[in-house]
């Protein structure tokens, strides 16, 4: 029953990032369930993963970097990080600047900067569906939701059934603040895009929810993210942790939604108040950097505590998160949230390290650590300074802080894992095609 699968994905390596990070779970461990991938995705530099066939195309992309670089901008940031910046507060020309290419972006790149990709996806998937022996599903995986665009150009022609992966919401997604008309024109794109997809595939409870209501006639699964396994921590293996009491943070910060200014007053009321020693405790950040960050630590006096120490390799990262006494997830505080799984907490949980979670109403995060026991979620100060004191006051008694966890349910969340709930929706989709 099982067959090929036409993978259609922006983001896939060497391109970092955790949504890569799925894409890759999902086509390294498809062809253990008997179904062959071949992805589509823009040419990116880097060494390519082994054993699995991607079809690189030319990337339009390119020219919304170019314009960010003629306005003076970091081409690898998002502008509306940047507009909210504590530089760019500073800097009125910068932020005019900002708010121009945030004004020009809303109107012609519509509906987000990779839809010059989306005609080159369709054409490229149009040509393998034609000569390269057949395909039994298409897949799309999204962001950017423009891909959604090929993905229904190609199921149009070629009735194939349609899974769409959305790895964020589109015109519901709590993270993207455009105007009324613009949120009006994101709706009503995404009901005629989608009422051609077969299956409609996100990554949380809350969000299969969100999106029933706005597709009643769809069908919608929930499949979270995951880590793979090979990456994971062997169970009794011993880890070699730092010697100081090491918080640990691994990835993008986001000003007022991704911000540790919770953790950074929390550390200084317990050294002011003589608990922890400063002198043991070491915060560091590994990721793109944010000038917000640095004040920050200086406005809280963490100056020798925490530390930003900039981007770091994927593999370095995993050591580093591997060698730590706790990691650090940082969550929005804000109720449309909830349904929100950073990606990181599942490269985490390989890591088999406590993983604290700050900020935020809890949600699915705290749900999932609660059923792994991999970690505590803290969104009060008094709270969180109860438990950094426990932490450290075993690593103290110890020399290090163990780990909690449940392997048996970590399990749960690995791409293998992943890779078998898609594997099930796509047998499900050939049986009905068969059975027509």
């Amino acid at each position: 029953m099982p067959g090929r699968v036409l993978m259609i994905s922006y983001y896939f390596p060497p391109r970092p990032g955790m949504a890569s990070q799925r894409i890759l779970g999902l086509a390294k461990y498809l062809p253990g369930h008997g179904w062959e991938p071949v992805v589509v995705t823009p040419h990116y530099p880097g060494e390519k993963p082994s054993g699995i066939r991607m079809v690189q195309t030319e990337d339009p992309g390119i020219l919304s970097h170019r314009f960010k670089s003629l306005l003076g901008l970091d081409p690898g940031i998002l502008i509306k990080n940047r507009i909210e910046g504590d530089y760019e507060k500073r800097n009125p020309m910068r932020k005019f600047l900002g708010k121009l290419f945030s004004g020009f972006r809303e109107i012609a790149l519509f509906p987000d900067e990779e839809v010059l990709w989306a005609p080159i996806a369709a054409r490229e998937g149009l040509r393998l569906l034609s000569t390269d022996g057949g395909f039994d599903v298409l897949l799309s995986s999204a962001g950017p939701v423009s891909l959604c665009l090929a993905a229904r150009y190609l199921k149009r022609k070629t009735g194939l059934p349609w899974v769409a992966d959305l790895r964020d919401l589109w015109s519901q997604n709590p993270y993207f603040e455009f105007n009324v008309i613009r949120r009006v024109m994101d709706r009503e794109l995404e009901r005629w895009t989608l009422r051609e997809a077969d299956v409609l595939v996100t990554t949380s409870r809350p969000w299969a929810e969100t999106l029933s209501r706005l597709h009643p006639e769809k069908r919608v699964e929930v499949i979270t993210n995951g880590f793979d396994p090979d990456d994971a921590v062997e169970a009794g293996r011993p880890q070699i942790l730092t010697r100081d009491f090491t918080i640990t943070y691994t990835g993008m910060l986001y000003q007022g939604k991704r911000d540790p200014s919770l953790l950074f007053r929390a550390l200084r009321e317990l050294f002011q108040d003589g608990k922890m020693d400063r002198n043991r405790v070491k915060v560091r950040f590994y990721g793109p950097r944010e000038e917000f960050l640095e004040h920050r630590i200086e406005e809280h006096g963490l100056q020798g505590v925490a530390e930003h120490l900039g981007e770091v390799s994927r593999q370095e990262s995993l050591g580093r998160q591997r060698e730590s006494q706790l990691l650090l997830l940082l969550s929005w505080n804000d109720p449309r949230d909830y349904g929100t799984y950073t990606g990181k907490v599942f490269e985490y949980l390989a890591a088999r390290r406590p993983i604290l979670a700050v900020g935020g109403p809890g949600g699915v995060v705290r749900e999932l650590l609660d059923h792994t026991k991999a970690g505590v979620h803290c969104n009060e100060l008094e709270d969180l300074k109860e438990k950094l004191l426990n932490f450290y006051r075993e690593y103290l008694e110890t020399g290090q802080v163990s780990y909690p966890g449940d392997w048996g349910r970590v399990e749960e969340f690995s791409h293998r894992e992943m890779a078998g709930r898609f594997a099930r929706i796509l047998d499900s989709l050939v049986s009905k095609t068969e059975a027509v």
